[in-house]
């Protein structure tokens, strides 16, 4: 019994460990990244712990981390083995109306 009691704790804990392990901050570099983006049917929100959402509208949230490196923004679900690759197409910028943009797999984003 006592050995269950046990468990009852030692799991959450050492799974709460692993999960806050992988998760880093966001590398000063790539900032420029951080924010709320959205697309015609995506939202992309990062923040600068690492954590993130990823949503299809109308389809499916979820919530996570993303790891930015080199050409690629890669975005891990907290609770789901839901895992978006998305290459970076174009680096954020600002268009000829003043709106910072981005493009990822061919999809613009604008922040907001």
């Amino acid at each position: 019994m006592k050995t269950m009691k046990l468990f009852k704790w030692l799991i959450p804990l050492i799974l709460f460990t692993f999960i806050s392990g992988c998760q880093k901050d966001i590398e000063e570099e790539y900032w420029l990244y951080l924010g709320f983006w959205g697309s015609e049917k995506f939202i992309l929100e990062i923040w600068q712990s690492g954590e993130a959402r990823f949503a299809k509208i109308g389809k499916y949230d979820y919530s996570g981390w993303v790891k930015i490196k080199e050409r690629k923004i890669v975005f891990h679900a907290w609770d789901d083995r839901f895992t978006k690759r998305l290459t970076i197409n174009r680096e954020p910028s600002i268009d000829e109306f003043g709106l910072i943009y981005m493009v990822l797999d061919r999809k613009r984003f604008t922040k907001h």
